[in-house]
């Protein structure tokens, strides 16, 4: 009985060893191509300071992946119509692969983060797999908050990515301004230049008055 859990605990160490190699190696591939530039483009637009310095987004590893989180529906609600666009099948077929791999690829860079941090193989899996419902859970209350009114969209954003912050409402305003603005400024941009990787998003607010 010894010598056989012995031999799955073994099995189960190389499954993960090349389970962590596949992934790795799939997130360098596509580091180098459109997928890889498009999510690196949207990594660098959520880490503006301006999102914790101005609009109150708390600094913590939550409060970027939430920051993130806005920034990664944006652009996979913008694939959607693109898609749904689409004069082919085909076309409408690779613009979802595209868009699916922009969100294993934002996965597979939340887990490479999570090991570097030192994060254990088991606890790594578990905090990816919160990290993917939390996601999900934000891009459906997204998408009611834009498709609703103003007090949808702000109590999208209060659930969110404001969920571990107090921000004043002023902080609330701007940001569902800028959300707002982001989803505009995808809406204006070719579909074609997203799927080489290429997109422009709006400027980040730097000050906003903090009265509550």
């Amino acid at each position: 009985m010894a010598r056989l859990e012995l031999l799955l605990a073994v099995a189960l160490a190389v499954a993960s060893l090349f389970l962590v190699y596949f992934i790795i190696t799939r997130y360098r591939q596509e580091s180098s191509g459109p997928v890889g530039e498009l999510y690196a483009a949207t990594v660098r637009q959520a880490r503006s300071p301006g999102f914790f310095e101005a609009l109150g987004v708390p600094d913590t590893l939550d409060g970027r992946f939430d920051v993130l989180s806005v920034h990664i529906h944006a652009v996979l609600r913008r694939l959607k119509e693109i898609g749904a666009g689409a004069s082919s099948t085909a076309d409408r077929r690779r613009i979802s692969r595209f868009a699916q791999r922009i969100h294993d690829h934002m996965m597979a860079d939340m887990e490479n983060n999570l090991r570097q941090l030192g994060t254990g193989d088991l606890a790594v899996g578990k905090r990816v797999k919160e990290m993917a419902s939390a996601l999900y859970g934000s891009m459906e209350a997204y998408d009611e908050g834009l498709d609703g009114d103003e007090a949808s969209l702000h109590g999208a954003l209060a659930r969110n990515l404001y969920r571990l912050g107090d921000p004043s409402s002023a902080q609330s305003a701007a940001m569902a301004s800028y959300v707002r603005a982001l989803h505009d400024a995808l809406a204006r941009q070719d579909g074609s230049n997203l799927l080489e990787g290429r997109v422009v998003f709006p400027e980040v607010p730097s000050t906003v008055h903090r009265d509550h």
